[in-house]
């Protein structure tokens, strides 16, 4: 997000409420900016691109309506969004859990979906701790990394059903999201194709918040719906079971706070 500032943030979701001129965003951030201060930042925020100006001609000088602009809602999303999958980390954090934890073996393959955030810039980097220049990213085409890769990994650009790795590469493989319907058996296939024979592969699906439970939690729930829309477009849970069946011997599906897990073992 370009605008840093929590006094930025501030003027962004303030504008998301609906068009205003900068007077009156002034007067409502009165309690901790002078008004110098907040032109200044409406300014900073026009020239990044995440505010609008149109100029509304009057009986005195023109003045300006200011809105939000696309970029501008998109970089409210993508806190949120973060904000939200913190929040759900923390609780899944929180629960007792029982067994092994993952093991870190390289080489370690992370296939990315259509977007990457920076919270999994940072699980990157805790994999090459633990596998130095055996980690790797494959990002879908015309995905972007959020940041600089971290130091240790490597980046390349591939379908998922063309992974860039020789048979039974990957002691890990991992996928932070599930491909359409429609691909499904091809992607499945050449994941079984570049992991090892002893290696486990983790597929990530985002899973639909509970509803019912109390107004707070259905509330989440909307705001999940809508800030994860590939919830709607993914495919379905019992489809991607499937699949992986079809190109793996073991395969158990389990529900980790916001998102559903597969992990997969023993490729046919």
């Amino acid at each position: 997000m370009p605008a840093t500032m929590p006094r930025d943030r501030r003027l962004l979701r303030a504008l998301r409420r609906g068009p205003a001129h900068g007077y009156g965003l002034a007067q409502e951030l009165a309690g901790e900016a002078d008004r110098a201060t907040v032109y200044r930042r409406l300014g900073a925020l026009q020239r990044a691109g995440l505010v609008h100006a149109q100029r509304i001609p009057g009986s005195g000088p023109d003045r300006k309506l200011l809105r939000l602009s696309p970029s501008g809602d998109a970089a409210l999303r993508d806190e949120l969004r973060d904000a939200m999958q913190l929040l759900l980390a923390a609780f899944d954090a929180q629960r007792p859990r029982g067994g092994e934890g993952m093991r870190l073996r390289g080489p370690i393959v992370v296939v990315s979906g259509s977007k990457l955030s920076a919270i999994e810039l940072r699980i990157l980097a805790t994999f090459a701790q633990h596998a130095p220049r055996q980690t790797h990213l494959v990002l879908s085409p015309g995905a972007r990394l959020p940041g600089a890769a971290p130091p240790g990994v490597a980046v390349s650009e591939a379908p998922w059903s063309a992974l860039p790795f020789r048979d039974g590469y990957a002691k890990l493989l991992l996928c932070n999201e599930a491909p359409p319907s429609s691909a499904l058996a091809r992607a499945a296939r050449e994941w079984g194709r570049v992991l090892h024979a002893r290696g486990t592969l983790h597929v990530v699906g985002t899973a639909p918040l509970p509803r019912g439970v109390d107004p707070f939690v259905d509330f989440l729930a909307g705001l999940h719906a809508e800030l994860f829309p590939d919830v709607a477009r993914g495919p379905p849970a019992e489809a991607l079971t499937e699949a992986l069946r079809g190109a793996f011997r073991t395969v158990r599906e389990e529900r980790e706070a916001d998102q559903l897990v597969w992990t997969a073992r023993g490729p046919r």
